[in-house]
């Protein structure tokens, strides 16, 4: 499937260091890159949820501390 990306020269010069130093095409590098993004998200996602069902759990207990 074709895709086309409009570059300004910051992100030539990116692509053109990042092939010339990993030997990968300029295709594989924004594949790999929009798939780490996507993959950082839902890490960042996973660890909201976990850190807002953690507060939930133990905020009485956060708040009696935080008295005491």
């Amino acid at each position: 499937m074709a895709f086309t990306v409009r570059t300004d020269q910051e992100l030539e010069e990116v692509l053109d260091r990042l092939t010339a130093e990993l030997g990968s095409s300029r295709q594989e590098i924004v594949r790999l890159s929009v798939l780490a993004f996507a993959q950082a998200n839902v890490r960042r996602e996973l660890f909201t949820k976990s850190a807002s069902e953690s507060i939930a759990k133990w905020s009485e207990l956060i708040d009696r501390l935080a008295t005491t």
